[in-house]
């Protein structure tokens, strides 16, 4: 949020205001009126803050939870349309984001 706050101009408390939301005790970023992430441009479909995106957009779509099946892989390509130009990863492949625990699953044979 400093990253995002200082970027536009505003004290962090006023960021944290317009745009953050405390979930499960934690600072997020709000939504969008369709459910999007409240910095995406529908007319230009571009992030409005990609310079200074939070860390879990920086490592998208390599989550865990888009990871874990190639059905979830493809199924995120119709929405990305980046997924389509890079193959998915191997299974045991998971980017950590600053903070975050995550479980390796044992690969498959």
């Amino acid at each position: 949020m400093e990253r995002i706050t200082t970027a536009l101009g505003l004290t962090f408390e006023e960021g944290v205001r317009r745009y953050g939301i405390v979930e499960e005790g934690r600072l997020t970023l709000k939504d969008g009126s369709r459910g999007e992430c409240i910095f995406y441009d529908w007319d230009t479909a571009r992030c409005r803050i990609y310079p200074v995106r939070p860390d879990q957009c920086r490592v998208y779509p390599f989550w865990p939870s888009i990871l874990e099946s190639p059905e979830k892989w493809e199924e995120e390509g119709k929405m990305c349309p980046g997924i389509r130009s890079v193959q998915r990863p191997v299974p045991d492949f998971t980017p950590r984001i600053q903070g975050e625990k995550v479980e390796k699953k044992p690969r498959k044979k």
